[in-house]
């Protein structure tokens, strides 16, 4: 009986490893494309096998000679190559002690011309996070922002449309805490952006007081008391309420959070804008409802902020 078993057991290993043999041959190719044939034919999902390749890795080169050799590699970043953070860090970290003020003022070009230009905002963004310790950036950077901001509010150049989203992702970026306050001896961007939006809102409550006044005293309103044209004041009006209206947009919650008393004047000058007898467009007042509506529900409890993939800024909630 032994013998039986074991004879027996001998032959199915055997007949196992014919088997495998018999599947391992020529043949068992061209009858796995014929049975993925059949399923095919039939509507059946066909399964293929993977093949795993073995990529390396490409060495990131972090390492810059200059200044010059830097900003050489962030222009990459225009061209759609990509760049991350991490290799220009080391570099700014090891080096930016000993840039000159004309470096600086150099990065803060490069900087606002790839943000607004590129819209690579989030980017520029995390690069001024790094820098915002030397006294020399925020200068160039602060003076830059001026430059652009009035460029935008009184030549109205279509170039840089971008600003309301870039200065409201320097409001709202998480600053270190010696830098994240809005003075002059802790962070001077944050100085400067805030100055110019409340120019913006100035301009909107001044401007409409004088109509007001004018409108009181019935007097024709293309020879009012300050000799200013109707049509300009009211594109400046329309300009600032628009700009605005999408730095809320892009700021949304983060900006109430991070400057609550900002968004309540905000608020206001949207408000006052709203209820005017102003000829604005149709479009602008549409915004300006909208933002009025949504800035009740980013300072709700409970309210996140959207961001939009595509356009690198951040989008309203609704």
């Amino acid at each position: 009986m032994a013998e039986i078993a074991s004879s027996s057991t001998q032959s199915v290993t055997s007949d196992k490893i014919n088997r495998r043999q018999r599947n391992a041959g020529p043949d068992s190719g061209r009858n796995r494309r014929m049975m993925a044939n059949i399923q095919a034919s039939l509507g059946g999902k066909v399964t293929q096998p993977t093949v795993k390749r073995n990529i390396p890795n490409k060495p990131v080169d972090s390492t810059f000679k200059s200044v010059e050799e830097m900003l050489a590699k962030l222009k990459l970043a225009n061209d759609d190559v990509d760049i991350s953070v991490s290799d220009i860090r080391p570099y700014l970290i090891d080096n930016a002690g000993e840039f000159s003020q004309e470096d600086f003022e150099n990065i803060a070009e490069s900087f606002c011309n790839s943000a607004l230009i590129f819209m690579n905002i989030h980017f520029i963004v995390e690069l001024c996070i790094i820098l915002i310790k030397h006294k020399n950036f925020q200068s160039a950077m602060s003076e830059k922002l001026d430059e652009l901001i009035s460029n935008y509010i009184l030549n109205r150049e279509s170039n840089l449309d971008a600003i309301p989203a870039f200065m409201a992702n320097l409001l709202t970026a998480k600053w270190p805490r010696p830098y994240n306050r809005a003075i002059v001896e802790s962070n001077n961007i944050l100085v400067s952006i805030i100055s110019a939006i409340m120019g913006w809102i100035m301009v909107i409550n001044e401007n409409l007081l004088k109509i007001e006044d004018n409108t009181s005293e019935k007097e024709d309103l293309s020879k009012n008391k300050d000799n200013i044209d109707p049509i300009e004041q009211l594109e400046m009006i329309s300009r600032c309420g628009k700009a605005l209206c999408e730095l809320c947009n892009t700021g949304q919650r983060g900006l109430w959070m991070s400057f609550p008393t900002l968004l309540d004047d905000i608020f206001e000058a949207i408000k006052s804008l709203i209820i005017s007898e102003l000829h604005i467009s149709k479009s602008l007042r549409q915004s300006l409802l909208q933002v009025y509506v949504s800035i009740f529900k980013w300072t709700a409890s409970n309210t996140k902020s959207m961001v939009s993939v595509s356009s690198q800024t951040l989008t309203k909630p609704f």
